[in-house]
């Protein structure tokens, strides 16, 4: 054993590490709800927060950054990043319009440019994830990161996984869905 990482008060509902495998965030469960980026080498919280007012249920880092990752969960989606110099965590909500959806997968396209999860509802979403870097509170954002498009077609009982494959001859990503 290298580090024991404590901090979540029972369950912990999931992890993910970043691309350069340097960092850790892990999801406490509902009992805390809080999310907590960890320096792996030193085995140290570098900062935390509230993951949401409701349920999150998952946490995907981006696949070209190590400052930038997802949660998604009851009804919401975030776009997150880390201020290092300040150990702070910068979430932006994703614009959902009135849907409301309990998601319980996601991936991460190989471009970071949109972020896809299954719900139980049976849908696959796509979102928009590009967001501006942290700005002041006074200066208006630019990119939002928003929903894109879903499937018309549910699976029945619900989306449980979900992956993207990028297709090798025509450079298109696909998207893999897991019911059940």
């Amino acid at each position: 054993i290298v580090h024991i990482l404590t901090q979540h008060h029972k369950q912990v509902q999931a992890l993910d590490f970043s691309v350069d495998g340097q960092y850790l965030t892990s999801l406490g469960g509902q009992d805390d709800n809080d999310l907590v980026v960890w320096d792996i080498g030193k085995g140290i919280a570098i900062c935390g927060s509230p993951a949401a007012n409701d349920l999150t249920r998952c946490v995907k880092w981006l696949n070209q950054r190590n400052d930038r990752f997802v949660t998604c969960g009851n009804c919401h989606l975030r776009v997150w990043q880390i201020c290092f110099r300040t150990q702070k965590l910068h979430p932006v909500d994703v614009c959902m319009g009135s849907m409301r959806r309990i998601m319980q997968c996601l991936c991460i396209s190989a471009d970071d440019s949109f972020a896809f999860t299954g719900n139980k509802t049976g849908e696959v979403i796509k979102f928009n994830i590009e967001r501006d870097d942290i700005k002041n509170f006074n200066e208006q954002e630019v990119h939002r990161p928003s929903l894109n498009c879903y499937n018309k077609e549910r699976f029945s009982k619900g989306v449980r996984a979900v992956a993207c494959v990028v297709n090798p001859t025509t450079g298109n990503t696909n998207v893999i869905a897991g019911s059940g």
